[in-house]
């Protein structure tokens, strides 16, 4: 739920570095953020590296950066991470035109505390903007509905087919060297399979997971 954007700040200027690619991006944020009492854009960077080179002589509040032109997440992640290791005090905001619960997960893990949308309109980046500053996390509603959604997990989608194939021979009682020969599969495999089963469903043996997948009806 983003704040309305009132007078939630005193007259302290605050630092704001983009880092962005695209011309129509810089051109929105610079609009977004024309705002002499609270804003500064100190420096508009379109590789994030920079960001991390320069954060000590920018001294930024806020980093806003858009990750659809990206090629490589994971290495923006681990900078991202490494530069609020570093400077634990900067927020970090992504822009977007993509949903994507994986990208959206490492964001957040990384450090990442604002996900907006591009879609979402001016108004919206400007109260995310002013939200983020004063200590809130700023979400998109479609990015609130993608993050509920993967939580209601089903049954399905709990364990693997393959897992789910290892585990009702388990559960019968079979040895690791049937299973892998009935599936086609070597006996490390098997082990691999359970060992990542035992983990999804939250148990240590096998007689604990065979109970939980009978219970959850995944067997």
């Amino acid at each position: 739920m983003l704040m309305h954007a009132t007078q939630i700040f005193s007259d302290r200027e605050h630092r704001i570095i983009l880092n962005l690619k695209r011309t129509q991006d810089m051109e929105l944020c610079s609009l977004v953020l024309r705002n002499p009492l609270h804003f500064r854009i100190v420096d508009c960077y379109p590789v994030f590296s920079d960001v991390v080179k320069k954060a000590r002589l920018d001294k930024p509040h806020l980093v806003i950066l858009d990750i659809d032109c990206v090629e490589d997440t994971d290495e923006l992640f681990f900078q991202l991470q490494e530069l609020k290791r570093k400077f634990p005090d900067i927020k970090m905001m992504i822009l977007t035109n993509t949903l994507n619960i994986k990208v959206l997960t490492k964001a957040f893990q990384a450090g990442a505390t604002g996900f907006i949308l591009f879609e979402d309109g001016v108004k919206y980046l400007f109260d995310a903007v002013q939200e983020i500053l004063a200590g809130g996390t700023p979400v998109s509603k479609k990015v609130t509905q993608l993050l509920v959604n993967s939580f209601q997990i089903t049954h399905d989608s709990l364990l693997s087919r393959r897992e789910r194939d290892v585990l009702r021979e388990v559960a019968t009682g079979k040895t690791y060297a049937y299973v892998a020969d009935v599936l086609n599969i070597s006996v490390d495999t098997v082990r691999s399979h359970v060992q990542h089963i035992f983990e999804k469903l939250n148990v240590n043996n096998k007689s604990e997971a065979v109970i939980k997948a009978r219970e959850a009806r995944l067997v």
